[in-house]
């Protein structure tokens, strides 16, 4: 039975069934182009405009490294290292210490104590010595020190137990001192500090080397000192008679050198360790004397005549050896 159509509804592909069927296949092969063609350009279309139109991902700003040198302070591990550290002592009675000299020592630019103010004992017409008193509660480090002093310049300030100072040094070296003890009864008033020196001066850079000897123990030894003979040279290895004794005359230890030009110095310890190089020879120096009473248990620093450091404790005193004789363990230094 035919289909029953409603009036003016006619099959859309009526026309198709009557083309010749060679036009059918031609028409559907370029169909088929067509398509493939349209549909890739669609898709490169997508692709393209997917690509742009995605956020791009950002993780701030770039930073590119800077060759451009900073005008702002630098550190310098050289400049700013410490060179010296250690307790020492400045008498009234004595000629101060240079902390230019390692360890601090008499020299050109002393640091001198007067009883009551530290100041500046240098004659030199360009010294640039300098001293502030450091008012902060904690320990400054170099150049926290380095600018105070030169920020509050001066020759002097007052010595007072606990009080820490600033020192710029006669040859520019940076120095910082805390005050311990005064003893007003020790060779007319001494004072007592521990001291740190640093190995650069002014701004960072400019440095003036303190000279650093390697101190080897020249000789250990136990000795003996008798009034009945001619005492000891501790410049000689080991200790015989010389031209630079240390004598025993039964209740005193003193130099027995006769030589005009003698350097020999021999001071009393009282701390209760033993001291290295630095320690015995900073306070041989600061306590110079060329004599001291010899006492059982007692130990001197003592500066030979030829310059090298000793350490001598006396383990015992016998009065019926000798017309009386001095036991003791002694240490020497080189030079």
């Amino acid at each position: 039975m035919a289909e029953k159509r409603e009036p003016g509804q006619q099959s859309g592909f009526r026309w198709w069934r009557d083309l010749p069927s060679w036009l059918q296949a031609l028409t559907g092969v370029l169909g088929l182009l067509i398509l493939v063609a349209g549909g890739g350009g669609a898709a490169v279309a997508l692709h393209s405009h997917g690509s742009a139109s995605r956020p791009k991902s950002s993780t701030g700003p770039s930073v590119r490294p800077s060759n451009r040198q900073s005008n702002g302070p630098t550190s310098d591990g050289r400049s700013t290292a410490s060179v010296w550290s250690g307790p020492i002592s400045i008498s009234s009675a004595g000629d101060g210490i240079d902390f230019d000299s390692r360890p601090p020592a008499s020299g050109s630019s002393n640091l001198e104590f007067n009883g009551s103010i530290l100041y500046n004992g240098g004659n030199n017409a360009n010294n640039s010595f300098q001293i502030a008193t450091w008012t902060n509660s904690f320990t400054p480090n170099r150049d926290q020190c380095n600018t105070l002093v030169q920020d509050h310049p001066s020759s002097q300030q007052p010595a007072e137990t606990g009080a820490g100072y600033c020192v710029l040094t006669g040859q520019g070296h940076t120095a910082y001192l805390q005050i311990t003890d005064i003893n007003s009864d020790v060779a007319d008033g001494t004072l007592y500090a521990n001291a740190i020196i640093w190995n650069a001066a002014g701004l960072a850079g400019s440095s003036a080397p303190i000279t650093n000897p390697a101190y080897a123990i020249w000789w250990r030894s136990q000795i003996s000192i008798s009034y009945a003979g001619n005492g000891i040279d501790l410049d000689s290895k080991r200790p015989a008679s010389g031209s630079n004794n240390l004598e025993f005359n039964g209740s005193i230890l003193y130099n027995g050198g006769n030589n005009a030009n003698n350097s020999f110095q021999i001071a009393t310890w009282t701390n209760s360790f033993t001291p290295n190089r630095d320690q015995c020879n900073t306070w041989a120096q600061t306590h110079p004397s060329s004599q001291q009473p010899a006492e059982t248990g007692a130990a001197y620093c003592i500066i030979t005549g030829q310059g090298h450091t000793a350490y001598l404790q006396i383990t015992n005193i016998s009065p019926n050896v000798a017309d009386g004789t001095a036991y003791a363990n002694v240490t020497v230094w080189t030079p």
